[in-house]
């Protein structure tokens, strides 16, 4: 459970099941799960009106900001690897889809035009989620909008993932 301004008390285990929720606090529970580790990469789509919060006056409700709430929360929560915003129900299935290690990422060459002659610039990788758009840089520097229909999707390397090709 949550403790928050002090009129909210932590509840263990058991005194959840027993009693009723308390509709004035905010509760976050957290279950272990063994098999985790074992994929690259970890998401949360967070539902754009609780990204509009301002979480201990830090995130100001900005996109860019809440992701570090999420690695505070969330031990395996490594670099960012993509942000995308689009439906709730789009968010929630790209984060299925990435916790149960079914996206990937996809190398795709980037490019600079100079008088219409394409130069090869390196490679960057994207994932594609149906439904979603992949913010930029100036994008995620935006406010989240108050509104449960939409959702933020973050994804995160996992910090406690092992490749198995070079682990030998």
């Amino acid at each position: 459970g949550y403790v928050g301004e002090g009129r909210c008390k932590a509840t263990g285990p058991l005194e959840s099941i027993a009693k009723k929720a308390d509709s004035e606090c905010s509760y976050l529970y957290s279950f272990a799960n063994k098999d985790w580790k074992s994929y690259q990469y970890t998401a949360q789509c967070v539902p754009s009106d609780v990204c509009a919060v301002d979480v201990v006056g830090a995130t100001k409700g900005l996109k860019v900001a809440y992701p570090v709430v999420i690695q505070v929360l969330n031990r395996n929560a490594g670099d960012m690897a993509y942000a995308g915003l689009g439906p709730t129900s789009s968010c929630l299935e790209g984060m299925n889809q990435v916790n149960l290690a079914d996206a990937q990422f996809k190398k795709e060459e980037t490019f600079i035009n100079i008088f219409g002659t394409k130069i090869p610039t390196g490679f960057k990788e994207n994932m594609h989620v149906e439904g979603m758009k992949q913010l930029n840089v100036r994008e995620m520097f935006s406010t989240c909008e108050n509104n449960p229909d939409t959702g933020m999707l973050y994804v995160f390397k996992n910090k406690f993932w092992r490749d198995p090709q070079h682990a030998m």
